[in-house]
């Protein structure tokens, strides 16, 4: 229902009404650009920003502003300029992060609105929306003073002016690529959540594990009292059935003697899952208007066949919480989704054979994933050994005290030497 209201308004205040026949897009910076001219300007927001266009329209009947509220929706803040050119500013409050983006009229597009996405853009406008965006540009008329800016601090360089329009890009780019359906409430709960999913060792069942943490600060609770009660829902999309499977609980969960806001509050939920669940989220609230999530999506599904493989489960001892498997065994878990360089990760994950296979290669890589995205192998360990029919569980502790802190995929992989079957699965570690 969001997305069809979203659509409409966007098509009734956003379509083009130029043909795009008639339409001459500005697709190319220019060199001589008027970006350095706010140096020396007092009011910069009335320099126009570079003919670039940083964004390539998928479709033409809308102008980028439509784009953006078909994902997005309704901004919390918008801020605008009319001072020979048309300017828009969108503030965005997703998750407990900021996202600001900036408009501008476009030459040859049939409107003077401010359709077009642009990067580079500052403004003494912005000083009810952002913070940095305001100092910027108060920094910027210290150019025309001759002493200086007042409080003795240097103006603005072009090392800053230049960051500045990395950063509008980073969140044109973000805005463009993804697609928002956050909880709007008037108090966030910062959450962190992982859900893997495992067999029951005794019924074979599949099992969703989700370890969880809650910024202290952001829940509600009584000055005396030691606890405070979290309504927790996981719910979890079948593409095969497509149904929502959903589980709701509340949790009574006692308060950290410290009562510093940054503390966590962690806990964990087993619940009943399926094989190809290809999204999930977990939502923690407090009545209506006090709710935080957690979320995953193009999740891929269990291996199925001869020889089968689990999702990966870490955790740490030192996180405090721990799962007992019906099989016996105490699982770590790592409700803070971050790890410890200094102690050994804890790896859990199950097999599930047709038949007994005597020798079986097991392969632990950690591979380090860049600003890019792009991975290397950063530490692999293998052992070879027997696998029995049915399933089974294993667990591993491995150190990374000789990595670098950052962003890494550990991954399980299993080869049978006998038939070559393979399989394997990863999860994303975050080491500090």
């Amino acid at each position: 229902m969001e997305h069809f209201h979203r659509l409409d308004y966007a098509e009734e205040h956003f379509r083009r009404i130029l043909p795009r026949i008639l339409r001459g897009f500005s697709q190319n910076a220019t060199d001589g650009s008027d970006w350095d001219k706010v140096r020396f300007t007092a009011t910069p927001e009335a320099v126009p920003t570079q003919p670039f266009r940083f964004y390539q329209p998928w479709q033409e009947e809308l102008d980028d502003r439509g784009a953006i509220w078909i994902r997005f929706g309704k901004p919390d803040d918008i801020y605008r300029f009319v001072g020979g050119i048309r300017r828009e500013s969108w503030l965005y409050n997703l998750d407990g992060t900021r996202l600001l983006l900036h408009f501008e009229s476009e030459v040859f597009d049939g409107s003077n609105d401010a359709t077009r996405l642009v990067a580079g853009v500052v403004g003494l406008y912005l000083c009810g929306m952002d913070l940095p965006a305001c100092v910027v540009a108060q920094r910027l008329a210290c150019w025309e003073l001759p002493n200086g800016c007042p409080d003795g601090q240097s103006p603005v360089s072009l090392e800053r002016m230049e960051q500045v329009r990395v950063e509008n890009r980073h969140d044109i780019a973000e805005a463009t690529t993804k697609d928002d359906n956050s909880l709007r409430v008037a108090h966030h709960i910062a959450t962190v959540a992982t859900l893997s999913r495992v067999w029951d060792p005794r019924s074979g069942v599949t099992l969703a594990v989700v370890p969880y943490a809650l910024r202290l600060g952001d829940v509600a609770f009584d000055p005396d009292s030691i606890s405070a009660t979290i309504d927790l829902a996981v719910r979890q999309w079948n593409p095969i059935t497509t149904a929502w499977q959903s589980t709701e609980i509340s949790q009574r969960i006692h308060l950290p003697v410290s009562r510093d806001d940054d503390s966590r509050l962690t806990g964990f939920l087993v619940v009943p899952s399926t094989d190809g669940v290809s999204a999930w989220s977990l939502v923690a609230g407090q009545g209506s208007d006090r709710l935080g999530r957690s979320f995953a999506d193009r999740v891929p599904p269990l291996s199925t066949g001869p020889l089968a493989i689990s999702d990966v489960v870490l955790g740490a001892a030192s996180q405090g919480e721990s799962w007992q498997t019906t099989g016996g065994r105490t699982i770590p878990l790592g409700p803070l989704g971050a790890y410890d360089r200094s102690q050994k990760v804890a790896v859990y994950w199950q097999t599930d054979s047709e038949r007994a296979r005597v020798s079986v290669r097991t392969t632990i890589r950690l591979l380090r994933t860049d600003r890019k995205g792009a991975l290397s192998v950063a530490l692999e360990v293998a052992t070879e050994g027997e696998l029995a029919k049915g399933i089974t569980e294993f667990q591993r502790d491995v150190g990374v005290a000789q990595l670098d802190g950052g962003s890494y995929r550990l991954e399980v992989e299993l080869t049978d030497l006998g038939d070559g079957a393979t399989v394997k699965r990863s999860a994303a570690l975050l080491l500090r």
